[in-house]
């Protein structure tokens, strides 16, 4: 998909300028993304996930850098789009995925009965990759 590196929060202060940002979180990482961006950047805010949906921009570094902030959401697109969408991103996914070329971290592992402590990690920061929550297995 063309990313050279993903990190934590934690690391952003250690950057060089970067030229995307792929915000998934909202207002609180892109308020520490804005001092990293490169000439020309592009930050496209395409998740909220409890960042919060409000951020001071420093419009002279916009300005400075020359970058642009842009949103995508599939909330409110039809069901056309929305199939389309997927579509496309599985036909540029499902190569990569199936050569194991493409993985999901994952940050920790929860029995399905611990969703309390699962919600509590996931709400802590510095943590990178997804949050599963195990079923139980109804074979045993």
């Amino acid at each position: 998909m063309g990313a050279d590196e993903t990190i934590t929060t934690d690391e952003v202060a250690s950057l060089e300028p970067v030229d995307v940002v792929l915000e998934l979180v909202g207002a609180a990482h892109l308020a520490l993304a804005q001092d990293r961006l490169a000439n020309f950047a592009r930050v496209v805010v395409i998740g909220v996930a409890g960042g919060g949906s409000r951020v001071e921009v420093d419009l002279l570094n916009v300005m400075r850098t020359r970058s642009t902030i842009t949103g995508s959401t599939l909330r409110s697109r039809s069901m056309e789009e929305k199939t389309d969408v997927i579509a496309r991103a599985t036909e540029a996914l499902e190569g990569p995925w199936g050569r194991g070329e493409i993985r999901v971290p994952l940050a920790a592992t929860f029995a399905f009965h611990d969703v309390e402590n699962a919600y509590g990690f996931f709400a802590q920061p510095g943590k990178f990759g997804k949050v599963l929550l195990a079923a139980p297995d109804e074979t045993t």
